[in-house]
């Protein structure tokens, strides 16, 4: 008999917030506030953990704490039941904006709202360490915060596209190599590539500038003869945004940004602008949707690399690794990593702690082997070493390995529940 099945005879409402220990030797489970052990043979990560520590959060939502003196390991792995309707699962960003960084736990603390509240946390994608930008893509909420061009790979010479995971409105899951595609169609008939999405401006030749930006783009100082429209957002018809130019085109930059105002630039060719004959009051439309095509999208973050795929393990490799070095595969560093069922209907989100005295870190085989006992069948590695944060009803469960504490990072990943109206 599983977990499962006990919750299954018993209840959620009854296991709900009683811790339930598994001893290595003894295999006997103590439901705390009871006097009736139930005894239950553990199917998690290995057999010989030294204790497994259970507790159901909510309903559908139960968190497995592991410890294995044989790593040794500490092991967070929480399970998330996708077909609970009240449940969903959502992506943050630091201080809502593309540039800057902010613990896990902060961003948890705070995105909560009279319609739901956060039940968990864990940290997301790798990021830049000075300027806190996402490697990866992130959708929000439906909203695209931020779309990149692929990086070059130096050893292949050939464009590297890096794994994300995705949930749509209806909470089902996917993971891919996406790709963004952004098209602009302009009110006389014709369209224009759309690069990036709140990116670096100089490093592509056409960039979609919202909110999460910041309060403005930036002054141009490369003098690239760059083109700023003033937008302002007028709708959105499934995955096209509607706006209508707002004010005439400049060229210096500096154009206001806020949730209705939007600025499109664009690197000039010679007369390009005045080819497309557009001014203030057109109204053009902004396709924002990525490749393979992904409908309903709700949520979007990255990682390096697909680490389980159709319930193997996926690495390592330089074929699968995505640009990540194979000393980074081999050595032992804290991991995190999200992941879902073979049928999807489970989430999970994973830690394991590392460079401690109790805790080892894993190497992505390891990982991976970890994420396929679970019960991961597609799974995806993210951001690991200092950052490794996971959270469970405003608690820090993990241990992160950081010796200033809980590292601020670029984005993260929450499990956001619906608030029952009284």
């Amino acid at each position: 008999m599983d977990f499962c099945a006990i919750s299954a005879i018993l209840g959620d409402d009854f296991l709900r917030g009683y811790p339930i220990v598994i001893m290595r030797h003894m295999r006997i489970v103590f439901l705390c506030s009871t006097l009736l052990p139930v005894f239950l043979y553990s199917h998690s990560f290995g057999q010989d953990e030294d204790s497994l520590l259970v507790r159901v959060v909510r309903p559908g939502v139960v968190h497995r704490s592991i410890v294995d003196s044989h790593g040794p390991w500490r092991i967070n792995v929480l399970e998330i039941d996708l077909r609970q309707t009240d449940l969903s699962i959502e992506s943050g960003r630091a201080s809502n904006c593309v540039y800057g960084r902010e613990t896990t736990s902060a961003m948890a603390a705070r995105s909560g709202d009279s319609v739901s509240a956060v039940v968990a946390a864990l940290n997301g994608d790798f990021f830049n360490l000075e300027s806190g930008e996402s490697v990866n893509n992130q959708v929000s909420g439906g909203e695209v915060i931020r779309a990149v061009v692929p990086a070059g790979d130096p050893a292949s010479h050939q464009t590297l596209v890096r794994s994300q995971i995705g949930f749509r409105f209806d909470n089902s899951p996917v993971l891919d190599r996406f790709v963004f595609d952004g098209k602009i169609f302009w009110p006389h008939g014709g369209w224009y590539p759309l690069a990036a999405v709140n990116a670096v401006r100089a490093r592509t030749p056409s960039v979609l500038f919202t909110e999460h930006y910041g309060l403005a783009t930036k002054q141009d100082s490369t003098h690239q003869n760059i083109a700023e429209v003033p937008l302002r957002r007028v709708g959105r018809r499934g995955d096209t945004l509607v706006a209508v130019i707002r004010d005439q085109i400049a060229r210096t930059g500096g154009l206001a940004l806020s949730s209705e105002e939007m600025v499109l630039s664009m690197r000039e060719n010679p007369g390009m602008i005045d080819s497309i004959a557009v001014g203030q009051g057109d109204t053009i439309r902004i396709y924002v949707g990525f490749l393979p095509a992904i409908p309903g999208l709700r949520s979007l973050v990255g990682g390096i690399p697909w680490l389980v795929r159709d319930g193997r393990r996926f690495v390592p490799s330089k074929e699968t690794l995505e640009g990540a070095g194979m000393q980074f595969a081999t050595r032992r560093h804290p991991r995190t990593g999200v992941g879902f069922s073979r049928d999807s209907t489970i989430a999970y989100f994973l830690t394991v702690d590392g460079r401690q005295a109790t805790s080892d870190g894993m190497t992505l085989e390891e990982f991976a082997d970890l994420m396929m006992a679970q019960g991961v069948y597609q799974g995806l590695n993210l951001d690991g070493g200092g950052s490794t944060t996971m959270v469970v009803d405003g608690v820090v469960v993990n241990s992160p390995s950081d010796a200033s504490g809980e590292r601020p990072v670029a984005n993260c990943l929450l499990l956001m529940e619906r608030r029952t109206r009284k």
